[in-house]
């Protein structure tokens, strides 16, 4: 099992005169847990395969149409989009850069990777900055990040479960 779940509420092992029927419940979420955290590097996995496919689609079409032809479109297409446009608007590069690939299907995983590659904080170990215009600056780029790779999965999850 992942070193990391073992921490899973390991506390009750810890409990005086905790019994093996009590161990053993928490043995099986232990499980579950286990099971959770392997079907989301699968989902991982099959958005890496979706990116992919993404790429084999795009050698296709410029095998059928010309650069100009497919500019246009995507061009086109960046104006009626919300998310490119969002993305746009990030002022900071490494953010922008990191939200570029934000397709409003991400997985929470992805949003969090976008987050660590985004370099969202910066705080370097001091905290948040005392210069309020620094301090504005980590807020700017929490918020984009927030509207353009969080939400969008937290809406699709929460939709997710409203569906089951």
């Amino acid at each position: 099992m992942n070193g990391a779940n073992e921490l899973y509420l390991r506390w009750v092992t810890l409990l005086p005169g905790v019994d093996a029927g009590m161990l053993a419940r928490r043995q099986a979420l232990l499980t579950r847990a286990t099971v959770a955290t392997e079907v989301e590097v699968d989902a991982l996995r099959l958005r890496q395969e979706l990116a992919a496919g993404e790429s084999e689609l795009l050698a296709e079409v410029t095998k059928r149409w010309g650069a100009g032809d497919i500019l246009r479109a995507a061009q086109a297409e960046a104006q009626r989009s919300p998310l490119s446009r969002a993305v746009r608007q990030v002022d900071d590069l490494t953010l922008r850069d990191a939200l570029k690939h934000m397709d409003g299907l991400q997985l929470g995983v992805e949003a969090l990777i976008a987050f660590d590659a985004g370099q969202v904080l910066r705080l370097g170990g001091a905290g948040l900055p005392s210069d309020p215009e620094q301090l504005a600056a980590v807020v700017q780029r929490v918020l984009h990040w927030w509207t353009i790779a969080a939400q969008p999965a937290l809406v699709r999850i929460a939709n997710s479960k409203t569906k089951n």
